[in-house]
């Protein structure tokens, strides 16, 4: 046994000072045994002078030299698979029947048998412990003793077993006279495992010359000798005497440690940022990239900093990290396209069809859609329609058509899980999908490792199912929909860049480590108990003394972060940084207690630096990276923006410029105030982008066509407002998936019962009882003003209105748009909109009263805004109006009405001014305003507010 100091320095000196040419090289734990690969063969990928093999494939090589049946050893989610098979026959009220319906459980379980085995607990014992319980633990531990022997008994129905059951079955073997393997040398886990420990002082005594590396040290470290007090005293030797490390935790200090330094950084971003800033600093003095660690325990919010960060910066890094399969872009692709072919709507596959690993051209994809679209009248014949017009279609889409005809042979068939996956792999036989992804050389490993986890996880699913048991294809992707969720697989990336490190023990020892995130929570972890075995069950259990070693406890194992920390401290033989965040997620952090101890031990204060928060680069003078320096000069400097887009071309400008001969409507001198390009392509031209929402826009325009005013009773109202909504949901339902239909037709529904219950309201309030329109759509001119000046200058207009008759001849506007909702609605209007506003009211008031009004009505997203001349000829007062929620115009001040009325014809001629200054220029700009979110032309300009090319002095970065 060979005793090391903790740590990947300690690690490699063991592995160093043991393996020789030819050794068997493992590792209990399979990251120990890849740290083991790059710590003896760095640079070597296929030939080796050493043997390297897992753990549990080498007890299975020496149980078939010894002549024992070997079983293929059950994996985690295998064993998870089978309790929740098992589970699924209890009884509702069963302590453990929810293992069959939350994954979760079933895998709480697995890790409690798997913990009990490791210390030598089997079935027979587990129940012997429950006789000599009593209460709830009794009705558990009775539980626990018949899952495993169910999961036991199917196990062996399917050649499989639990992995210590191969270790216990060697006191009964029959030992041949010589092994082949001569010399194993074996990193001890971190957690003890007395089985395996009992295994592994069986190989010498049958001649297998061994070296165990384990980590122990006098002080300092909470498991420092639990393992090793019943081997032979002159078989252990040890390589370090005194570690600096046996200094934590002790009343010991040291002055030999390397050099250590913390950094406190503002986010975890600048921590990641800083490290990798860090780590170029010591490859350009010389350091070997691969001489640098990065190691942080919180992978999942870390990893995707550090790499974005890396990739920004330019400092090349390795890693092996657990992901999501589902985050991986292949295998979501493949899930997205079962779900597409399970679908009866052809129009299903659009979900795909951009896809990288179709690579369809933009005319075959519209084609497809094209088809698509009308198969869907075919209604169950549709997908037999698509592989007909697709086999004669003069674009060829061979890949499409493949898994339509897939489709045809599969969506009636009843299948076992296995066969379903053999049919999953027949989809790249007819394809060239999987080619393509191969094609991609930087992805092309990961989509690779994502797949396979994806097959493996269907054939462990149907451990959970009786051998005859068969599904559609519909149900099939229903059962593995939840397994798929759960399934993570390994990415690793890179050989000679910086190495990213989530565990312990992937610390091979580095000459200089840096390491992230010393927070309270996360260095140490706080304690957990067990929601199976309780920290008092457990007790209960190590009293009886059945146990191979005592079970430990969510205290005794949270003692074992010291141990964490100590392997930390002892995997960088030059530098040591440690950094913590000011602030993680939402919540400030705490420093860990772990730096105070670092100080006591090593006998001096830290220097603490804080990192600057306010900055996105370094000083000056410290930016050695050109991302840095480029960031820095945009910050430093004077702001950049990008040019201005704008048409330049004469002919392009002629074509721009309005016809002040025909007139304008409102809305487009309004727009030309604020978007110049808006008024252009959105309101002359009538250019629109292909935009979702716009659908939901037309089902709003039903409003202003069906015209309520006209119609006396509501329920009239109801019908015609019914009527509109249907047809305007009948000309694009062609394009909606049945599931989006619904979803229209429900939103149509709740927006007609909006409508009446406004117009019930409105006429309440207005005292309004049967009205209409005096024209369904006069044109300013016949009953309106149809010219209005500004600076001596005469802009004609022109457009329709719609006009509503209360009593006698009064009449009023109504204007179908936002003008504003709160009570200071005048100081939150946008210029255009004030000048739309100001515009209607020149036109249509022949002179403006104290008691003229705007009333503002919301109705589902949109505002109908009423302008009346004498709102006191309609029984409806200016005040009584005001309390219902009108708005009043001129707001109540010292001056006169007549002067606030010059206030707003000035500010009038100003706005209008500016707005044919701007149309007439020709140069139709795009000029991003508070209008942009109201602008459905946002994706055809460069210079919306939430898309495309902002104006920002940080777009140079």
């Amino acid at each position: 046994m060979l005793k090391v100091a903790p740590g990947g320095l300690g690690i490699a000196a063991g592995l160093n000072f043991a393996a020789k040419s030819g050794s068997l090289v493992t590792a209990m734990e399979d990251q120990s045994l890849r740290t083991a690969k790059r710590i003896l063969d760095p640079d070597a990928y296929e030939d080796s002078e050493y043997e390297f093999c897992p753990f549990s494939e080498l007890i299975a090589r020496f149980a078939g030299m010894c002549g024992l049946t070997t079983k293929r050893r059950a994996t985690k989610s295998q064993l998870v698979a089978l309790i929740r098979e098992v589970t699924r026959g209890y009884y509702q009220d069963h302590i453990f029947a929810d293992a069959s319906r939350f994954v979760g459980t079933a895998e709480l379980l697995a890790a409690t048998l798997t913990d009990l085995h490791r210390y030598g607990l089997m079935g027979a014992e587990i129940a012997a412990l429950a006789e000599s319980a009593d209460g709830y633990l009794k009705l558990k531990l009775k539980a626990l003793a018949e899952l495993e022997e169910a999961v036991s008994e199917r196990m062996a129905e399917r050649s499989l077993e639990f992995g210590v059951e191969r270790a216990n079955r060697f006191s009964d073997a029959e030992i041949p006279e010589a092994f082949p393997i001569k010399h194993v040398v074996c990193i001890a886990s971190q957690k003890p495992h007395p089985v395996y420990d009992l295994w592994l002082k069986w190989l010498p005594s049958v001649g297998v010359n061994l070296d165990l590396i384990i980590e122990s040290q006098s002080t300092g470290f909470a498991s420092k000798d639990s393992r090793i007090e019943d081997w032979n005293p002159g078989t252990i030797k040890t390589l370090d005497e005194a570690p600096w490390t046996s200094t934590l935790f002790s009343e010991q200090t040291t002055n030999s440690n390397p050099e250590i330094e913390l950094i406190r950084a503002g986010s975890p971003l600048s921590e990641a940022e800083w490290a990798l800033r860090r780590a170029f600093d010591l490859t350009q003095s010389g350091m070997d990239a691969r001489a640098i660690g990065i190691f942080v325990r919180n992978a999942d919010q870390y990893a995707p900093l550090i790499i974005a960060s890396s990739r920004r910066l330019g400092v090349p890094i390795q890693f092996s990290i657990n992901i999501p399969i589902l985050a991986n872009g292949f295998v979501r692709f493949i899930v997205t396209l079962l779900r597409a072919l399970n679908n009866a709507d052809p129009r299903a596959l659009k979900s795909v069809l951009d896809s990288s690993y179709l690579a369809l051209e933009a005319a075959a994809k519209a084609k497809f859609m094209e088809i698509a679209v009308q198969a869907r009248e075919r209604g169950p014949l549709a997908w037999a329609w698509i592989e007909e017009q697709l086999e004669n279609c003069e674009i060829s889409m061979p890949d499409l058509l493949a898994l339509v005809r897939w489709r045809k042979d599969s969506v009636q068939e009843k299948l076992g899980i296995r066969a379903w996956a053999d049919r999953l792999r027949h989809i790249w036989d007819e394809t060239r999908i999987l080619a393509r992804a191969a094609d991609a050389e930087i992805t092309a490993q990961r989509d690779f490792q994502a797949q396979t986890v994806l097959f493996q996880s269907v054939s462990n699913t149907a451990l959970e199912l009786t051998p005859d048991a068969t599904f559609s294809f519909s149900d099939f992707l229903s059962h593995m929909q939840e397994n798929w969720e759960r399934q993570t697989f390994t990415w690793s990336q890179g050989s000679q860049g910086v190495r990213i490190c989530t565990n312990t023990q992937q610390l091979q020892g580095f000459e200089a480590l840096l390491i992230l995130e010393m927070v309270e929570g996360t260095m140490p972890r706080r304690a957990k108990e067990s929601p199976i075995l309780s920290d008092s069950d457990i007790k209960f259990i190590n009293e009886s003394g059945k146990t191979l070693a005592p079970i430990p406890t969510s205290l005794s194992t949270a003692r074992l972060e010291r141990d964490e920390f100590a392997r930390i401290c002892g995997s960088a033989s030059a530098n040591l940084w440690f950094s913590s965040p000011g602030v993680v997620e939402d919540r400030e952090a705490i420093p860990s207690m772990y730096l105070d101890e670092l100080c006591r031990a090593t006998g001096h204060i830290l220097e603490e630096k804080q990192e600057a928060v306010d900055e996105l680069a370094p000083q000056v003078s410290l930016c050695k990276l050109n991302p840095d320096h480029l960031v820095k000069k945009a910050l430093d400097g004077n702001p950049m923006y990008p040019p201005d887009v704008r048409l330049s071309h004469p002919k392009a400008m002629d074509a721009a410029r309005p016809d002040l001969e025909k007139g304008l409507t409102p809305a487009e001198l309004a727009a030309g105030l604020s978007c110049p390009f808006r008024a252009v392509f959105g309101d002359r031209l009538g250019f629109r982008a292909n935009l979702e929402f716009e659908r939901l826009d037309r089902l709003r325009s039903v409003q202003n066509q069906v015209c309520p005013a006209s119609v006396d009773d509501l329920r009239e109202l109801r019908s015609a407002l019914t009527e509109g909504v249907r047809a305007k949901v009948a000309e694009f339902a062609p394009q909606l998936m049945e599931w989006e239909l619904r979803l229209f037709e429900d939103g149509g529904e709740q927006l007609i019962n909006q409508w009446v219950e406004n117009e019930r309201e409105f006429r309440q309030i207005w005292g309004l009882h049967g009205y209409g329109y005096i024209e369904e759509e006069p044109e300013l001119g016949k009953n309106m003003r149809n010219t209005v000046k500004a600076h001596g200058r005469e802009i004609k207009l022109k457009g329709k209105a719609a006009f509503r008759a209360g009593n006698g001849t009064d009449y009023y506007l109504f204007l179908n748009k936002s003008f504003g909702e709160t009570e200071e609605w005048k100081n939150n209007f946008s210029e255009s909109s004030w000048l739309e506003l100001m515009t209607w009211m020149l036109v249509h008031l022949p002179k403006i009263t104290q008691n003229s009004l705007i009333f503002t009505q919301k109705s589902s997203g949109n505002y109908a805004s009423y302008l009346l001349p004498s709102p006191s000829s309609t029984g409806a007062s200016a005040s009584h109006l005001v309390k219902k929620g009108g708005q009043n115009l001129l707001s109540q001040s010292n001056k006169s009405t007549e002067d606030q009325f010059a206030d707003i014809r000035r500010k009038f001629q100003d706005l209008a001014a500016r707005s044919l200054t701007n149309l007439e220029s020709g140069e139709c700009k795009a000029t991003p305003s508070i209008d942009c979110d109201r602008c459905q032309i946002a994706d055809l300009c460069r210079s919306h507010m939430t898309s495309g090319e902002v104006r920002s002095p940080f777009d140079l970065i």
